[in-house]
């Protein structure tokens, strides 16, 4: 999930999602406004599985980094799920979203 306009260490990552991207990762980008109030960043492990993990992220009002937490209630995890689901239907290939902006 994305803000508008990006904040400078998402900017900075830019660089870092490519290689990634080259290495075999997908990498999908996200308005955060399609993302329900309250959500968090998250990162979320084996989705839909019995193992499944999440690991929520926190930042400061400038949007620097400045925790992360794993989810342990169960119900929240189910709720990421849901969320993760939703979000991809919406989400955007780093490729094609990085050539938007140039566009825009």
């Amino acid at each position: 999930m994305v803000d508008q306009p990006l904040p400078d260490y998402l900017l900075h990552e830019i660089p870092a999602l490519l290689e990634n991207q080259a290495a075999g990762d997908e990498t999908l980008m996200v308005a955060r406004d399609h993302a329900p109030a309250g959500v968090p960043d998250f990162w979320l492990f084996d989705a839909d599985t019995p193992t499944a993990a999440a690991m929520a992220m926190y930042y400061d009002s400038e949007g620097r980094f400045e925790d992360f937490r794993r989810v342990h209630d169960l119900r929240r995890l189910h709720v990421l799920e849901e969320v993760r689901r939703s979000l991809l239907q919406v989400a955007t290939p780093l490729n094609v979203w990085l050539a938007s902006r140039e566009c825009a």
